[in-house]
């Protein structure tokens, strides 16, 4: 089990982020393996607001939404009030 930040999803997209290659890395590695990652749904919300502010569009913000949601492995948990 593996709980990433946003920010790693960020740095695999944007090539120009210094951590680029190993946020990459993690993330292809995790998938490879099988890894059950958990997430906030919070995390699709930053990471494509992120990418979206990044390129001036929201057509990649929507891109990485996407992917993220159907990522295999991947269990999403609400932020509610318990949480």
């Amino acid at each position: 089990m593996l709980t990433l930040d946003a920010n790693v999803f960020v740095a695999a997209e944007i090539r120009s982020e210094p951590d680029h290659e190993s946020a990459r890395r993690v993330v292809i590695t995790a998938i490879e393996k099988g890894l059950r990652l958990h997430l906030p749904w919070l995390a699709v919300v930053e990471a494509s607001v992120a990418i979206g502010r990044r390129f001036g569009s929201a057509h990649p913000a929507a891109r990485v939404a996407a992917e993220l949601t159907g990522m295999p492995g991947v269990t999403f948990h609400p932020l509610d009030r318990p949480l």
